[in-house]
């Protein structure tokens, strides 16, 4: 759905996403969102973007912050509105939301390969109104999960320090 929300305005299909608003929509009744998350990739590089319900703002998110797809979250948030303003279940003013991004504080990466783990965490740690700060270290910590996870899954039929004797003689 962040794709096709991201197109231009006047080639942007709205019934493309209407299913999924749909969806989005119920999930809101029933959960009471009050954050609304999209990623879009491009190039190897993500970025979030946040319909902030709670705070009446829309939120961007770039890990590297250099203005490549500003132009993507500008179409996705005027695609947005579009489609919601058509979804009856959606009962938000979109339109009284600021439209400018609000300074916000958050962490950036340093490196070229970092885009979707900070995402990642952007999408885990941001409360609406402030991205809690987050390290190096916690980035490393993030990378070993991710590592861990298939040694550890109950599916691997290897025994881990059979996998971990084999990687020390290599």
């Amino acid at each position: 759905m962040s794709l096709q929300l991201s197109v231009h305005p006047e080639v942007f299909d709205p019934s493309v996403c209407a299913r999924e608003m749909r969806r989005a929509c119920q999930n809101f009744q029933i959960s009471g969102f009050d954050l609304l998350f999209f990623t879009i990739v491009c190039d190897g590089h993500w970025i979030v973007y946040v319909v902030n319900l709670l705070h009446k703002e829309f939120n961007m998110f770039d890990s590297l912050d250099d203005g490549k797809l500003d132009v993507a979250a500008r179409n996705l948030f005027i695609n947005f509105k579009r489609i919601a303003t058509k979804e009856s279940d959606f009962t938000v003013d979109l339109f009284s939301f600021k439209t400018d991004w609000p300074l916000l504080d958050y962490p950036q990466q340093a490196t070229h390969f970092d885009y979707g783990l900070f995402s990642t965490m952007y999408l885990e740690i941001f409360d609406g109104q402030r991205m809690k700060d987050f390290k190096k270290q916690n980035m490393l910590d993030v990378w070993k999960t991710i590592a861990s996870k298939p040694v550890f899954h109950p599916s691997n039929k290897v025994f881990p320090a059979d996998v971990h004797k084999a990687i020390i003689a290599a």
